[in-house]
């Protein structure tokens, strides 16, 4: 809101948008978007934007009502980083969402049950940081460009965290820098990870790139050039490899795939 001022409403929730928002309506009954709600909830929201149709779209300031399926959040950094917007629904409750997604998308009554992770937390394999001032790796914060630390994410894959807490220690301290972005595409299999080191031109930082050499679970490190303007993490290159210690390998299933970098 502008002006410095934070408005307050509160609001039922009818429904969850694909987006993983609270759908309902204000008590002055204007429509309201808001993250961190339920269905079956009454909340307190802190209003962020108002659309030109006049829907509220914010943010769970208060759970007045709490809905039956609401589960406590352990991640510091829930509703902050911008993903994981169903970390407080109960998890056979998210499935059945998004289940209920794909048949709407694809036309059907139903669809087959979900074949579910049996990690349920700690199942991303693929951690995509953005750099941010000092050397903190974390991502965009909704609707900015302001770099949220992630530091202690519960659902990156520890074989990948570590790997990346590994690049967050080194950057501290390590003076200017052209990093852009940190990939770290972990094997769950073998327990070991490739690194893409992502810059606007220049080499990546020589104690980063010592750092994760040093370790015994980076079995790659990759230098790619992305100079080009907007968000996508990859860019027409070049590439260069920075250490090689030979294939990394993934099974999903009965399927053995090679892991390449960003991949």
């Amino acid at each position: 809101m502008g002006g410095g001022r934070e408005l307050t409403v509160h609001a039922e929730i009818e429904a969850l948008t694909a987006e993983g928002l609270g759908a309902g309506r204000t008590d002055t009954g204007q429509p309201a978007r808001v993250a961190g709600a339920l269905p079956g909830e009454r909340v307190a929201l802190t209003v962020q934007h108002v659309g030109k149709d006049g829907t509220h779209y914010g943010v769970v300031a208060a759970v007045v009502r709490a809905a039956p399926e609401r589960v406590p959040v352990a991640c510091p950094h829930f509703l902050a980083c911008g993903g994981c917007d169903l970390l407080h629904l109960e998890l056979g409750a998210q499935r059945d969402h998004k289940r209920a997604l794909v048949a709407e998308a694809l036309g059907f009554e139903r669809v087959a049950p979900t074949v579910a992770s049996p990690r349920s937390t700690g199942y991303r394999a693929l951690a995509k940081l953005v750099v941010g001032p000092g050397g903190i790796l974390g991502s965009y914060r909704p609707r900015t460009h302001d770099v949220e630390d992630m530091r202690g994410c519960v659902v990156h894959a520890p074989e990948a965290e570590r790997v990346v807490d590994a690049a967050r220690d080194a950057l501290i301290g390590a003076g200017p820098h052209d990093l852009r972005y940190v990939l770290v595409r972990a094997s769950l299999l073998e327990g070991r990870a490739v690194v893409t080191l992502v810059t606007r031109g220049g080499p990546p930082t020589a104690a980063l790139v010592a750092a994760l050499a040093a370790r015994e679970d980076v079995a790659r490190v990759v230098h790619h050039v992305h100079d080009g303007d907007g968000d996508a993490l990859w860019g027409p290159g070049p590439t260069t490899v920075l250490l090689d210690r030979g294939p990394v390998r993934e099974a999903v299933g009965p399927v053995h795939q090679s892991l390449e970098a960003g991949a």
